[in-house]
């Protein structure tokens, strides 16, 4: 059972780098992105939070991607990596406990709960990885769908 609940967002400043990712590749195409972020963020000195993934369906079947790390303000960017911020506004939110592998499940079941609850989703949605841990029964993805 996913317990599933509506949560608000504010303006949370994230360094991203944007990819254009067919949803199969997303697992090989997040690790090489935050790399690049954190060579960013390392560089610059910025003061971090959590690891984050933005997803917005494109029309060609790809997705639109922005791989990044939470920081504590805005900061300049550069052609590869962005200032960019979650997205704002009510989302519908789930903590996935667990394997990154078996993240779809929750996916869906917050996706059939917002169906039975009426809520329109906007067609884009985020994860923020929680706290590393190796053993992956404890890891904690907060993932969560805007609202429309």
């Amino acid at each position: 059972m996913v317990d599933v609940e509506v949560r608000s967002f504010g303006a949370q400043p994230i360094v991203v780098a944007p990819r254009s990712v067919d949803p199969s590749e997303v697992s090989s195409a997040i690790v090489p992105a935050l790399d690049a972020v954190w060579q960013f963020v390392r560089a610059e000195g910025l003061e971090t939070g959590h690891n984050v993934a933005i997803y917005q369906a494109a029309g060609d079947g790809q997705l639109a991607a922005w791989f990044g790390v939470e920081v504590t303000s805005p900061f300049e960017g550069t052609c590869s990596i962005n200032c960019s911020y979650l997205p704002m506004g009510k989302a519908a939110v789930a903590v996935h406990k667990g394997p990154y592998d078996r993240i779809g499940a929750t996916n869906q079941a917050i996706r059939a709960w917002c169906a039975e609850q009426g809520l329109a989703l906007s067609g884009t949605s985020f994860e923020i990885y929680g706290d590393w841990t190796e053993d992956p029964d404890e890891l904690e993805t907060t993932i969560a769908y805007q609202l429309a």
